[in-house]
């Protein structure tokens, strides 16, 4: 199954939920499924 988690928490930086999450998708992969994780990136924006 194709799974599209989208957080805002997600290790390093990141609280309670963002481990949880980790593992999740850890786990999800493990059982064969093909995740993608989206989140935003925080900091000073980039050119391009």
């Amino acid at each position: 199954m194709r799974i599209l988690i989208a957080t805002d928490a997600f290790p390093p930086v990141c609280g309670g939920s963002g481990w949880s999450t980790y593992e999740l998708v850890k786990t999800l992969r493990a059982n064969g499924h093909r995740v993608v994780l989206s989140r935003p990136v925080f900091g000073p924006r980039s050119r391009g």
